[in-house]
This record gives structure tokens, C-alpha cells and sequence, in this order.
């Protein structure tokens, strides 16, 4: 007797079950996908959330040699990229920044200097 496939018993109520992985699979074929997914965490004011969104090529580039380090141990990465991103404290870091790195150090471009004047 043939098999008759039973979508009821393989995906239960749900027929698109068998497609949710796909967002998974294409956060990890994706990985700016997974940085950008993030943003809830970049922060309120502008100038952080644009320091932040700047910084995928730093963060990718850590995550990248993360899993060099461990593959030249001789480990597996276990950790995608995806999970990386949602681990990176986004807030805290862009606060221990020095201000002329994080971008808010720059309040000359409002108020001009005061010029001295000497006499001689």
C-alpha cells in the first residue's frame, strides 16, 4: 500500500511549519540581516543609533575572528552570527567610549570658539 503523505501529521495545524527555518537559514547566509535586526538596541538618539549602525564591519570582523581563533584550536563554532549580534551590548559599549570616538565631542560645530585677543 503506498504512503500518502498526511501534511496534518508531518506539519500539524500549521502547513507553513516545513518554511520556518528558512529565516534562520537566511539571517546566517545574511549576516547584516542579524546586525540590523538589532537596531531595538542601538539606542534613542540619533547619533548613537547612526555610531552603531556604522559599526556592522567592526563587529562582523570580531565575530570573524572569534571563529578563526577557535577553528585553529581545533573547535567548532557553535555560535552563529545571529547570536553574536543579539549578545553585543550595544548601549553600554557606545557609553564607554571616549566621546571623540563615539562622535559627541563635537560641539564646535554650534558654538564657535571664543577668540582671545592679546595686546602687545
Amino acid at each position: 500500500m503506498p504512503t500518502i503523505f498526511d501534511p496534518e501529521k508531518t506539519w500539524g495545524e500549521n502547513p507553513f511549519l516545513g518554511f520556518m527555518g528558512l529565516g534562520e537559514e537566511l539571517l546566517e547566509q545574511e549576516p547584516r540581516a542579524a546586525y540590523f535586526g538589532q537596531q531595538e538596541q542601538f539606542g534613542r538618539s540619533p547619533r548613537q543609533r547612526q555610531f552603531l549602525q556604522n559599526q556592522f564591519s567592526r563587529y562582523h570582523n570580531q565575530y570573524l575572528g572569534t571563529l578563526g581563533a577557535g577553528i585553529r584550536q581545533g573547535q567548532w563554532p557553535e555560535t552563529s552570527f545571529s547570536e553574536y549580534a543579539a549578545a553585543i551590548p550595544f548601549a553600554s559599549e557606545y557609553a564607554s567610549m571616549p566621546p571623540a570616538m563615539a562622535g559627541r565631542g563635537f560641539t564646535s560645530q554650534f558654538a564657535p570658539r571664543a577668540r582671545s585677543l592679546y595686546s602687545f
